[in-house]
């Protein structure tokens, strides 16, 4: 079979292109298993941290157990915050994170405190 000067010329500039192509994609394979392990070590902090973050919460809640002050809007905008507007939670009962679920608790709480404080009036 006769070669063709060109046609050599032409198949060593494939096999570099090649050789080019494997070298890339063996970068690219180890810096996706570096960054795959680098993710489960990030989730793995997350999930850490959140877990830290439940004990301190659930201790820090359980410091204040007892009267919860729902004027928190209020004292951030410079409101002077009512006595009506401090409403007491028994010491059993823990807020959940849900804004809304807590706040209809807070309302419950709130609105039987009103109930107790009216009845006494009478």
């Amino acid at each position: 079979m006769e070669e063709f000067p060109e046609e050599v010329e032409y198949l060593n500039a494939i096999n570099i292109e090649k050789e080019v192509y494997q070298e890339g994609f063996n970068k690219l394979r180890q810096l996706k298993a570096t960054i795959e392990h680098l993710q489960k070590l990030l989730e793995k902090g997350k999930c850490v941290l959140q877990a830290d973050f439940e004990v301190w919460y659930s201790e820090t809640c359980s410091d204040y157990r007892g009267v919860l002050d729902i004027t928190n809007k209020a004292l951030h905008a410079g409101k002077e915050v009512k006595k009506s507007e401090v409403v007491s939670i028994p010491e059993g009962i823990k807020l959940t994170g849900d804004k809304e679920t807590d706040n209809d608790i807070i309302a419950f709480y709130k609105a039987k405190d009103s109930f107790i404080s009216r009845s006494r009036r009478k």
